[in-house]
């Protein structure tokens, strides 16, 4: 059983973590007099949790230098006030934009992904701290820099504890609340979670996955900074060692503890850490080992943290998602978004493996609303060609065009802009959003395009594409227990309600049942009668024959045969080359 935590937090609290709330209740009542300085630190770094938990947390990219960008914002408000005489309000506020420009400057290292992410993020945080040491560095050295002015405003002096606990975690909650505002729900969450699940996909349907990325990085490098401004203002004394990798580690550690998809849950893992130091009292060597069983229990007990989203569509669906789905569906169509096929042209196009040639020179012409049968032998580079078009593997030789326009040298989300979206052979959807908010991931392809989708259209687009697609009976399954054949149909809903203007269909029937392939032949041809182009690789000759115009055979990369289906299928070169002793009634 849990617990709902109503607003904007859209969390569920584990029965666990409430105790784990009641023990820092405890604590803190058992801290008396060295409360205050506990609730500044909460403050402070749970303002920087709350920016790590952006990255780490919700993208899920490794950083580990969290504390740096404190240290940053820390120096940056030291010297500001010290050496530039500017107020210190000013500079709290500069302290934030030092480390946010810092943070956007070295934001390319997120092309880097998993653990080299990590290496690098480590290498950062090394480097900022030898810098801050170095004789060359920043005023101070490794003895820091002290007389660090107090924070003064409208004539107030904040010069104790408990002022600077008030300002923290005033300013906690409110980067909290605005930062799920904006980045907690809606369609810039479902990007972030396609981000943290499946880079490709995200840039499949039109996102900007390095864009996103760099604004997390920068927000998160931003709310560090004012963090350290807040340290530096309330002790007065900032020194290097502060702001080690090892902190940046212990806070990485207190966003994983607290739930890593919740930025509340950054903030409960930050007053675990810092409620429990003081309270080992002369035992605060065992600090380092408390941390780790915590993590270990975790692991163990709640691998998302102690708290984690109620709208969690792998495990449970959001009920205010699926709710009168039916009737939603009937009241608007997608038909009319961006009707209207691709003219695709290739030109010699070519990819090469070392040794091994994947595709060589094909060129095709495919007219628009034409469906195209691309089909072959396992290893003749249809899936290859498709990458090529799609923009999703390494520049290859020869040219993509689509409506006249040389696209070959666009990202894979600038063509996905253009209308061309694709499928999987293993159907890809986001197990951490539920079944609608795929789906809404199409309607969000088509907001970044520029096409004008209104709000309210937006959920009901959503759940009649479902219902084209034979998939709206899905939409109150958990996304983790569907079947093969059923996340396909997700697949095909969301590529529907993205109205492409040219849809590449990789193996579509592979893994369906009979009624499942039926909804998929029923999808395709709802596509032609919007003027579509599609070009569908598949082996299940006779869906091909069933639904395509003309038909190209690929066999060692090449272009064997083109044209009308029934003529390049009775080829004799094509039958021994792709199809074998297929028998003629298969052909027919």
């Amino acid at each position: 059983m849990t617990l709902a935590v109503t607003g904007l937090t859209r969390g569920v609290v584990r029965p666990q973590a409430l105790i784990l709330l009641i023990l820092i209740g405890v604590g803190a009542l058992r801290l008396g007099g060295e409360l205050e300085p506990v609730l500044l630190a909460i403050g402070i770094w749970g303002i920087a949790g709350v920016g790590l938990g952006l990255v780490l947390g919700f993208a899920g990219q490794i950083s580990l230098c969290q504390a740096a960008f404190v240290g940053v914002g820390a120096y940056a408000y030291a010297i500001l006030t010290t050496e530039a005489g500017l107020p210190a309000v000013v500079a709290l506020a500069g302290g934030a934009v030092v480390a946010g420009a810092l943070a956007a400057l070295v934001s390319p290292i997120l092309r880097i992904r998993g653990y080299y992410l990590a290496i690098a993020t480590i290498v950062l945080s090394l480097l900022l701290s030898a810098l801050a040491v170095s004789d060359i560095g920043v005023p101070g050295g490794s003895s820091g820099l002290s007389g660090i002015p107090y924070v003064e405003v409208a004539g107030l002096r904040l010069d104790t504890p408990r002022d600077y606990a008030a300002l923290a975690l005033g300013l906690l909650v409110a980067f909290t609340l605005g930062a799920h505002v904006r980045y907690g729900r809606g369609r810039r969450w479902r990007a972030i979670q396609s981000i943290r699940h499946d880079e490709a996909l995200a840039g499949g349907m039109g996102l900007n996955v390095v864009g996103v990325k760099r604004e997390l990085f920068t927000v998160s490098g931003a709310a560090a900074g004012l963090a350290g401004g807040i340290l530096a203002a309330a002790f007065g004394f900032v020194a290097p060692s502060q702001f080690s990798y090892a902190e940046s580690f212990t806070l990485a550690l207190a966003v994983f503890i607290g739930g890593s998809l919740s930025l509340w849950g950054a903030v409960l893992g930050v007053a675990l850490l810092e409620v429990s130091g003081p309270l080992l009292g002369e035992a605060h060597a065992l600090h380092g080992l408390l941390v780790g069983a915590a993590a270990l229990l975790t692991v163990r007990l709640a691998p998302e943290g102690w708290i984690r989203r109620r709208d969690d569509g792998a495990h449970e669906p959001a009920p205010s998602a699926v709710a009168d789905a039916g009737a939603l569906a009937g009241d608007v169509e997608v038909a009319g978004l961006r009707d209207g096929g691709a003219h695709l042209r290739t030109v010699g196009l070519s990819r090469s493996f070392g040794r091994l040639h994947a595709v060589r020179g094909v060129d095709l012409d495919i007219e628009p609303g034409t469906v195209v049968g691309l089909i072959g032998p396992n290893g003749a580079g249809k899936t290859t060609l498709l990458n090529l078009i799609a923009g999703e593997v390494g520049r290859g030789r020869g040219a993509v065009h689509l409506n006249g326009r040389d696209v070959t040298g666009l990202s894979t989300h600038r063509r996905a802009r253009l209308g061309l979206v694709r499928t999987y052979q293993q159907a890809r959807i986001i197990t951490g959003l539920s079944v609608i908010d795929n789906i809404l991931l199409g309607v969000d392809a088509l907001v970044a395009a520029g096409v004008q989708v209104p709000r309210g259209d937006r959920r009901a687009l959503a759940a009649a594409a479902a219902k084209d697609a034979g998939a709206g009976h899905l939409l109150a399954k958990p996304t983790g227990s569907l079947t093969f054949g059923e996340r396909r149909l997700v697949e095909l809903a969301r590529l529907l309600v993205s109205a492409p203007r040219l849809a590449l269909l990789d193996e579509p029937f592979s893994g369906l049942s009979h009624a499942e392939g039926e909804a998929l032949g029923q999808v395709i041809r709802t596509l032609k009668v919007r003027g579509t182009t599609v070009v569908l690789v598949e082996h299940a000759i006779p869906f091909v024959l069933s639904l395509a115009d003309e038909l190209v055979v690929l066999d060692g990369g090449e272009v064997m045969a083109s044209g009308v289906p029934d003529e390049v299928i009775r080829l004799e070169s094509v039958r021994e080359s792709y199809l074998g002793s297929v028998p003629e009634r298969e052909v027919s």
